[in-house]
């Protein structure tokens, strides 16, 4: 356990930082800025969500307005997060969504499925259990920030210039790990093109 208390440490931590107005506030400016970036993805490439949805079992033949559907909720959880007046009820829409996704996840994962779900954006890697890790993260993360009852009023001792730098540090966290993410395709490709060239010459 002692390797693992840091870990524990910083994660109470940082459930206990979501209760604060500031954390609170680019906490869900972070899920607003992933649910944009996610919707819009979903609207410009509706037929790969589509697929997405028929591969976790919910359709039985893709359906392209389906995925543009699903883009829109997103968007519209998205706008509705950053704004507010309808913060509240977008936060809980946004943790109903994301437990969701992590059941369905969860649920393929477990029937040996794996397929390109993308959940949050271009990402084409097949689903695993790092997805599932993430995609829980986030729903915690929401379902915290729902407990701790962020509404309306918690605006009101807000300036916009509060309110402008919890958005752009919310951005800035999103970028690192969309970031980050890019980077470990990146160092990951040419052992993952090996592979896929060698199951060829098989």
């Amino acid at each position: 356990m002692d390797g693992y208390s840091h870990l524990f440490d910083w994660l109470a931590e940082s459930i206990a930082a979501l209760g604060s107005p500031v954390g609170a506030g680019i906490g869900v400016w972070c899920l607003a800025w992933i649910f944009l970036w996610s919707g819009a993805f979903k609207l410009r490439r509706p037929g790969l969500v589509a697929e997405a949805v028929v591969n976790f079992g919910l359709l039985s033949r893709p359906l392209p307005r389906i995925g543009r559907a699903v883009g829109a909720v997103e968007l519209v959880v998205g706008l509705a997060l950053a704004t507010y007046v309808l913060r509240m009820p977008a936060l809980g829409v946004a943790t109903a969504l994301l437990w969701l996704f992590t059941l369905l996840i969860l649920r393929s994962l477990v029937r040996d499925r794996h397929f390109p779900c993308y959940c949050f954006g271009e990402d084409d890697r097949p689903i695993g259990w790092r997805t599932a890790a993430r995609t829980l993260s986030l729903a915690v993360a929401s379902t915290a920030l729902l407990a701790a009852r962020i509404t309306a009023e918690h605006g009101g001792y807000s300036s916009l210039r509060m309110v402008l730098l919890e958005a752009m540090v919310a951005l800035a966290l999103v970028s690192s790990v969309a970031l980050a993410m890019v980077v470990s395709r990146l160092v990951t490709w040419n052992s993952r093109r090996a592979g896929a060239l060698m199951g060829a010459e098989l």
